[in-house]
């Protein structure tokens, strides 16, 4: 029996009669669950893929950090967290947001009068 580098790392040498060797391989069986699973995933995948599509959104903002907070917070919750309705975010959801804009840009116009009041110098 021939064995190459790789098969002889995969294999666990057990007990064998004098001059046989038996070898038994490391690992488990693939379960039909996780084959499911990435099934699933790539259902998942490609629903995603599809709203990018469809809606015409740029491929960058699947590396951004809120698309991935999205993403772990339907998880969290699971299949009982209701996505908000056009309304909701259209009204409610974004003027909570354009709120909180409002007092970032206040808090950085201050800021920038600092800044000018002292000839573009840095103000102890």
């Amino acid at each position: 029996m021939i064995l190459n580098f790789f098969e002889k790392d995969q294999l666990k040498k057990t007990v064998g009669v004098s001059h046989q060797v038996f070898y038994k391989r490391k690992g488990t069986q693939t379960a039909i669950n996780s084959i499911f699973k990435i099934s699933e995933r790539e259902d998942s995948c490609l629903e995603i893929a599809l709203f990018f599509y469809n809606n015409a959104i740029p491929y960058d903002v699947g590396k951004s950090e809120e698309f991935n907070k999205m993403l772990e917070l339907f998880a969290k919750h699971g299949p009982e967290l209701r996505p908000p309705s056009y309304h909701e975010i259209r009204v409610k959801y974004l003027k909570q947001q354009v709120e909180k804009t409002c007092l970032i840009l206040e808090k950085r116009k201050l800021f920038g009068k600092k800044w000018l009041h002292n000839n573009g110098r840095w103000m102890d």
